[in-house]
């Protein structure tokens, strides 16, 4: 088998890598695992590198200032040395053997990128409580009326399907052709979406496992780093921009190779909806916290 550089770029998250990384250090078949520091401000470079490993070689590239999602993977790429390339995330626990899972799903499909499932954990839950939640849900894992996606859903087989998220397993020489566009900034929403039917238009199999799945750290987490250092509504606000410019860019090809019915406009209108619904709940979230603490006080 082959070995795997991982590339996990990073912001402000020394307190979330410590919680993820032995579930990277422990996948086999990995080489290296290159930090790109975005400009961060905490302990995170020291913290990696007091990190030691017999098996693979913890590498750190720092950006001299905050660049960005995007521009942060694609440096991660420039310097990795494997002929497979796991993107990885800060705030992401791989399960054992996800690794080795993606590059047999890749060697029998002949893919070019392959992903599997990806758990958002709530507030208070465990692994396996986010597991027995997702384990609940059905259905192929793009909605092709709203391009709403849940690539944590319960499957029986695998799927070539047009685009992941982040996660994946990639072949470097994907990268020869296709870069993530950094363009996508502010909340860097949609850069992956975009990369991955870039790649499909250059004719890339991509294909998804139920077979594996990573979990997203809860919320509470991971709010005020990483990419949601920024305050909520100027977060969302990036997303539907960034949504604009990639509707702009897929549509058609969406329209044509999937059979979208929906219009340009109502995909577009649907996002708003749901961007600005979350900084309701956030702002909610907020007064009531801010009650309760008024009270208890």
């Amino acid at each position: 088998m082959e070995s795997v550089s991982v590339i996990i770029p990073t912001y402000n998250r020394e307190h979330t890598l410590r919680i993820v990384l032995n579930s990277y250090l422990e996948q086999e078949q990995v080489k290296e695992i290159i930090f790109v520091i975005d400009g961060s401000t905490d302990n995170s470079k020291q913290y990696l590198s007091s990190i030691r490993n017999e098996k693979i070689k913890i590498r750190i590239i720092e950006n001299e200032k905050r660049m960005g999602l995007p521009f942060s993977r694609n440096r991660g790429v420039s310097e990795a040395k494997c002929n497979l390339v796991f993107m990885g995330e800060d705030d992401v626990f791989l399960s054992q053997g996800t690794i080795v899972s993606l590059m047999n799903v890749m060697r029998q499909k002949s893919a070019d990128i392959a992903g599997g499932r990806v758990l958002y954990m709530s507030d208070n839950e465990s692994f396996e409580d986010t597991l027995a939640r997702y384990n609940s849900k059905l259905g192929y894992p793009v909605d092709f009326e709203t391009l709403d996606v849940s690539f944590g859903n319960c499957f029986t087989q695998t799927l070539e399907v047009p685009f992941l998220q982040a996660i994946a397993l990639i072949k470097k020489s994907v990268f020869d052709e296709v870069a993530y566009d950094t363009s996508f900034n502010g909340s860097a929403y949609r850069e992956e979406t975009d990369f991955y039917l870039r790649c499909r238009k250059y004719g890339k199999k991509i294909f998804w496992s139920p077979a594996q799945e990573v979990y997203n750290l809860p919320p509470s987490m991971c709010k005020n780093s990483g990419q949601r250092s920024i305050s909520p509504l100027i977060y969302e606000l990036s997303a539907i921009k960034n949504n604009f410019k990639f509707l702009l860019r897929h549509y058609s090809y969406l329209k044509s190779e999937y059979g979208i019915k929906s219009s340009f406009s109502a995909l577009q209108l649907h996002f708003m909806k749901q961007r600005f619904r979350r900084v309701s709940m956030s702002v909610r979230r907020r007064l009531h916290i801010q009650e309760a603490s008024k009270y208890a006080g």
